[in-house]
């Protein structure tokens, strides 16, 4: 094929960047026994359609009659009419073959899964003006090729159309490559009224945000390369409806973040670890125009305070959050509520998934599980709360809390019964003033609902799942916010983390924020951190250790012990 669908540079040279999917190796659907039957298809094909002309050249006169069956009203002309245009193109007959089997190879090779959408229109003009040459052999094995060889450039034409869509005339917008930060104007309006509303103005440019996480999860491997949309315009209505106005908001594991402003402008940021390879990717078509220090690995991280973090590993799937953005609450008005009810009569409340196309259900099911899902039917959980608020922080962050990052072993079972017994031995906890640090899903706190709880929590999933439970969490780091905080508590229930002497500095950091007279009820690791602990406890303060416990926790062997801090009255 000579058409600029098919032009592709020999010299350019492949990003190490590209995502998997474009790896010349991957294209293994098309087998020589599959396309030798195609061939074999369309040399028979081509001989009947021939022979087809051929018949109905000869019988062209009769042949209308079997077509119309009031002969009464046709005349000569007609029929001379009829008869010299039916059948006498065998050769666009063939084109049209031709043109079913080029769909086939496309359609079985996802061949268009890379592309622009300018690049598939290409695509899709020269089937239908069957700008096309016959599906051969010699025609067919070297667009194989080409198309293949490809995939790179497709792909990086698709990096490309994102840079350009989020290049606006800003000062501050790179006119050669990816900077750290994207400034789109007029994202958002303020509406009229007494009561204060926003809306979004502009879709093409949410739908631009939504082109770079998509690009970004590719790379990443938390989408298929064909995907062509995110969640951003549910990001940007859950910023908009909750008026967080100039805050930087993580997105997508510390990939991107992004912050929205009350004058309708966003700023986009891209973490350097993914800026350099997405240029990177860009100098396959730009070489001269992207100098070398934006396609080099960051050195060290910024200072900021999204990207003084990582990009995270082990994200949630595109696919999984888009099933998880089309759950919905089923509700009296829905035309299945009373059967779906009478079946599942224990429950008050009922979510129901409207599926997309594909999607990981076994990931699905763990994310919704995690964040406290009962599955009732094959496309039906349970909450015992309102999950909405959760499904937009995973929207937006992609990001479930794991072991390794957050050290987030759920306090489940006897351990975390036995802990808020221990603390209700010692203290009135009726209208009390108590703290869970690193409060997760609210798991000990849950258990002594009579109180009035502060929670702190680093992970934004688990903070989101605590709140719609109806606790009061705070967002952070608990070390640093018990440096700064000016809050004290009648009593402390805690699991801390575990590494790293983390568990007795955790421990000492909350036993600073208790009132005279307040106790502290820990479940502490058994061994040198317990000893620590004993070897730090500040003047006035007395500890109990509990029974050792062996495997309280799922996954880990670790023991532990419940201990009990007191303050004295000062």
């Amino acid at each position: 094929m000579t058409n600029t669908a098919l032009s592709i540079d020999a010299a350019i040279t492949p990003s190490e960047h590209l995502p998997a999917s474009c790896n010349p190796a991957s294209f293994n659907g098309l087998v020589a026994d599959e396309l030798c039957t195609w061939y074999e298809e369309r040399a028979l094909s081509v001989s009947q359609i021939k022979d087809i002309a051929a018949m109905m050249k000869k019988h062209a006169r009769a042949v209308p009659y079997f077509s119309c069956r009031d002969t009464g009203g046709m005349n000569s002309a007609l029929i001379n009419g009829f008869a010299s245009t039916m059948f006498n193109d065998p050769d666009a007959a063939i084109k049209n073959l031709d043109a079913s089997l080029w769909e086939r190879l496309m359609a079985k090779g996802q061949f268009q899964d890379a592309m622009t959408s300018v690049k598939k229109a290409e695509w899709a003009s020269m089937i239908n003006t069957r700008d096309i040459p016959p599906f051969t052999r010699e025609h067919v094995q070297p667009t194989i090729e080409n198309l293949i060889m490809g995939q790179g450039i497709y792909f990086a034409e698709r990096v490309d159309t994102v840079f350009h869509a989020l290049s606006p005339d800003h000062v501050t917008n790179s006119p050669a490559a990816f900077g750290k930060r994207m400034i789109l104007n007029e994202v958002v309006e303020k509406g009229r009224g007494s009561y204060v509303t926003y809306s979004i103005r502009n879709y093409e440019k949410v739908r631009a945000i939504d082109d770079l996480r998509v690009v970004v999860a590719v790379l990443q491997g938390r989408a298929p390369i064909k995907l062509s949309c995110a969640s951003t315009k549910s990001v940007i209505d859950t910023l908009m409806t909750s008026r967080r106005f100039g805050e930087w908001e993580s997105v997508d594991g510390n990939s991107l973040q992004i912050k929205l402003f009350k004058s309708g402008t966003v700023h986009v940021e891209i973490h350097p670890e993914v800026v350099y390879k997405l240029n990177d990717i860009l100098a396959m078509l730009y070489p001269s125009a992207i100098p070398e220090r934006f396609r080099r690995a960051p050195q060290r991280n910024t200072s900021r305070r999204a990207f003084s973090l990582p990009v995270e590993n082990n994200l949630l799937s595109l696919s999984t959050l888009d099933a998880m953005q089309s759950v919905r609450e089923i509700h009296s008005r829905d035309r299945d509520f009373d059967y779906i009810f009478s079946v599942h009569s224990a429950y008050k409340s009922l979510y129901q998934v409207y599926k997309p196309d594909a999607y990981d259900e076994v990931e699905f099911d763990q994310a919704m599980t995690f964040i406290g899902g009962v599955k009732v039917d094959e496309d039906l959980w349970h909450f015992d709360f309102n999950p909405k608020p959760v499904f937009d922080v995973l929207l937006r962050t992609g990001s479930l809390p794991g072991r390794d990052e957050f050290q987030f072993f759920p306090t489940t079972g006897e351990i975390g019964e036995e802990a808020a017994d221990t603390l209700r031995a010692h203290m009135e906890t009726a209208g009390k003033s108590l703290l869970e640090p690193s409060i997760g899903q609210a798991a000990l706190a849950s258990r002594i609902p009579e109180a009035n709880w502060t929670g702190v929590e680093l992970s934004e999933a688990n903070a989101a799942v605590s709140q719609a439970k109806g606790f009061h969490v705070e967002l952070g780091d608990f070390i640093a916010w018990s440096r700064v905080t000016s809050k004290r508590f009648d009593g402390v229930l805690m699991n801390p983390p575990f590494c790293d002497y983390q568990a007795s500095n955790h421990v000492l950091a909350a036993y600073s924020l208790l009132w005279d007279g307040g106790v502290l009820v820990a479940i502490m690791p058994d061994g040198y951190q317990l000893e620590h602990l004993a070897d730090n406890l500040p003047e006035g303060a007395s500890m109990v250790k509990g029974e050792r416990h062996q495997r309280a926790f799922d996954g880990t062997n670790v023991a532990v012990r419940i201990v009990t801090l007191f303050k004295d009255e000062g």
